[in-house]
Order: C-alpha cells, then structure tokens, then sequence
C-alpha cells in the first residue's frame, strides 16, 4: 500500500469541501426568517452634471426618494486641466 501524496490530500480536501457546500446549498439549513418588507419596483431618471440643461435632475435624496436638481456651477464646463495654465 502506498503513502498518500499531497495532490492525493488536496483531492481528498477538495472531494470533501464539495460535499459540504453541496449539502448546505440543499434545504433551508440557513433558517432565514420571511421578510419584513415587500420589494418595490420604482424606476427614476437621472442625467450627467455637464453637457444636459441645468435643470434636468443629476442627483438622487436618499430620504425624501426622490431627483435633485444641481444648480451650482462649481464644475468647469471645459475640458482644461485643473491648475494647468
């Protein structure tokens, strides 16, 4: 009978990882509660900051959900470097 070598360990450990997550993809052996909340589908438009009119919405408010307006013009509207002379 011969010594196992380390590609036989290797193939022995793989063959054994695979059988675990094989087993845990089966089933619900997470035990995740049901959902608080149900999934709402919203679909919004937002535009590039340059190049579109100032007043088409850039920017999205996390709290109130809904499109912002970038009115300030802090952006070069060119295409020169910053402090490139």
């Amino acid at each position: 009978m011969r010594s196992m070598s380390f590609s036989d360990f290797r193939l022995a450990g793989l063959v054994a990882m695979g059988a675990v997550v094989g087993s845990l993809g089966c089933g619900d052996s997470l035990g995740l509660p049901p959902p608080n909340f149900a999934n709402v589908v919203d679909t919004t438009t937002l535009f590039a900051l340059q190049g579109t009119p100032i007043s088409s919405p850039s920017g999205y408010d996390m709290v109130s959900l809904s499109t912002i307006s970038d009115n300030c013009s802090i952006l070069p509207l060119t295409s020169t470097r910053w402090g490139a002379h």
